[in-house]
């Protein structure tokens, strides 16, 4: 990583046969420096789909890497609400999997609809809730 920000023929948004970037690679890995590092390009678009739908910000809570979530939502451009394929936002992977820091960051979040319905009209934001993840 050191080498990409000097050299000045680098596309920072080019998507591999998997329609997925390198920096939505790096931050569903989790990894801090490189996220942070790619994230310094003024280009660069942190919100390219891959085939499944998901985003950087989408796989990332998936994960539940909390300081990389927190570096992206930091970004004016991100789209916090984004859905995948079936029309689950990052909220909802994120409770859906137990990540209490990354929902947290989420809940924090201006405009993050607590409304949004998934494909089968399903308001999957609250479904912790009723699947007994108390610390949600």
């Amino acid at each position: 990583m050191k080498l990409l920000p000097e050299r000045n023929n680098v596309n920072s948004s080019t998507l591999n046969k998997n329609c997925t970037t390198s920096l939505a690679k790096a931050a569903k890995k989790g990894h801090e420096e490189v996220v942070k590092r790619l994230l310094e390009y003024l280009d660069i678009n942190p919100n390219p789909a891959d085939e499944d739908g998901q985003t950087s910000v989408l796989g990332t809570a998936k994960e539940g890497h909390g300081e990389v979530v927190k570096m992206l939502l930091a970004r004016v451009d991100i789209y916090s609400n984004t859905v995948d394929k079936d029309g689950q936002t990052p909220l909802f992977w994120s409770a859906y999997l137990r990540h209490e820091e990354v929902v947290n960051l989420f809940l924090k979040e201006v405009d993050v609809d607590l409304n949004t319905r998934d494909k089968d009209g399903q308001q999957r934001p609250f479904w912790a809730a009723h699947h007994e993840h108390e610390g949600l």
